[in-house]
C-alpha cells in the first residue's frame, strides 16, 4: 500500500484495537478505494471487514465503539463491520457490529436507543464488500478471504449495490458530490463487471456518456478536494434520470 505515513499508522492502530476488543478474531480484511488504487487523502474511508469466532454482546459493542472513536477521521473516516464466522459464508449476512461516520455521533453520545448496540442485524451491503475483498482485498490479520467469506456472484454484487437506485438522492448522508459519482460507479459494474472506485467509475462514464463529462469532471474535482461543486437542478435531474434508467437495465 502506497499510503501517507499517518494513514498507515491509523490502520495499524485500528488493527491493534480490533484484535484486543473483538472476540476471537479470525481475519481483519481491508477493502474499498485503498485496495483499488483510488485512495484520496482525508476523503477515502478505511474500509474493513472483521471476522470473529464468536458473536458480540452489547457491552463488547460499546467498548469497541469507544475505542475506535479517538481514531475516527484521524485522518481517515473509519467504516467497518464485524461478522461472526458462522455467518460469513451465507447470504444474507448478519452483522455483529458496524461503525461509520453516519453512526459515530450516536456512539460518541452513548445513545441508549442506538439500534446497532443490541443485537446482530442483516446488512445488505456486506455481500458487495465480500466480493471486493475476494477480488482485491488486503489481509491485515488472519485467514485469507476465500477461506472465510461467501463467494458473491456478479448478480448478487450488482443487486447489493444497485437496489433502490430509483430512490437515491444526491443529498443522502450529506455526501452530495460523492453520491453523483456513485451512480457512475454502479453503472460501470453493470457494463464492465469490474469493481471500480467512484472516481474510476466517473472517468469510465465520461468516456461512455460525453453528455455528462462536464458534470462528472466537476464532481470528481469537488470530491477529491473535499469541497462542494456547483450544479444546476436541470443537469442533475437529467443525469439522475439517465443513470437510473441505465442501471435498471441490469448487467450487460
Amino acid at each position: 500500500m502506497n499510503l501517507p505515513t499517518e494513514t498507515t499508522a491509523q490502520i495499524t492502530r485500528i488493527t491493534d484495537i480490533l484484535t484486543a476488543f473483538c472476540p476471537s478474531v479470525r481475519s481483519i480484511l481491508l477493502h474499498g478505494s485503498i485496495c483499488l488504487g483510488g485512495y484520496v487523502h482525508h476523503q477515502s474511508d478505511i474500509d474493513l471487514i472483521v471476522v470473529t469466532d464468536a458473536p458480540m454482546n452489547r457491552q463488547q459493542r460499546i467498548a469497541l465503539a469507544d475505542a475506535l472513536l479517538p481514531l475516527h477521521e484521524q485522518p481517515c473516516p473509519i467504516e467497518l463491520s464485524v461478522v461472526a464466522k458462522k455467518d460469513a459464508k451465507t447470504l444474507p449476512v448478519l452483522c455483529q457490529f458496524h461503525f461509520s461516520s453516519h453512526w459515530a455521533a450516536r456512539y460518541a453520545s452513548h445513545d441508549e436507543t442506538n439500534p446497532l448496540l443490541n443485537e446482530p442485524f442483516p446488512d445488505d451491503d456486506l455481500p458487495s464488500y465480500f466480493r471486493l475483498i475476494r477480488q482485491r482485498g488486503i489481509v491485515l490479520f488472519g485467514e485469507a478471504p476465500d477461506r472465510i467469506l461467501a463467494d458473491v456472484t456478479d448478480e448478487q454484487f450488482f443487486s447489493a449495490v444497485s437496489d433502490g437506485c430509483e430512490e437515491w438522492a444526491f443529498d443522502d448522508y450529506g455526501l452530495f458530490d460523492s453520491n453523483i459519482l456513485t451512480f457512475a460507479r454502479v453503472l460501470s459494474f453493470a457494463c464492465t463487471h469490474r469493481i471500480l472506485t467512484k472516481v474510476q467509475g466517473a472517468k469510465w462514464a465520461m468516456q461512455c456518456f460525453p453528455q455528462f463529462e462536464n458534470l462528472l469532471s466537476r464532481a470528481v474535482a469537488a470530491y477529491e478536494s473535499a469541497s462542494h461543486g456547483e450544479y444546476s437542478k436541470d443537469e442533475l435531474e437529467a443525469y439522475r434520470a439517465f443513470m437510473v434508467a441505465e442501471i435498471q437495465k441490469g448487467l450487460r
